[in-house]
């Protein structure tokens, strides 16, 4: 799993990093560089590439509780 910074207030994007530890890092760089140390409003952390794992895991698990549901069902009425 992939970490990024972004700031809106100052419209900025940090490449992903794949540590919370290096994410702070990157935060506290940011911080004291581009805001004197102070907390933007706009800054919020985004996990990336995790969706489109997300989206094929979900799908794999809903296809094999439908084949699950259906063969419980062909049991049940044979």
């Amino acid at each position: 799993m992939a970490y990024q910074y972004r700031c809106n207030d100052c419209g900025t994007t940090a490449e992903p990093v794949h540590s919370r530890a290096a994410l702070r890092a990157v935060r506290g760089r940011h911080r004291q560089l581009a805001h004197h140390g102070l907390r933007p409003d706009g800054e919020h952390i985004e996990t990336v590439g995790v969706r489109q794992r997300l989206s094929w895991r979900t799908g794999c698990g809903f296809t094999v509780l439908a084949v699950i549901a259906v063969l419980d069902w062909i049991a049940r009425h044979l």
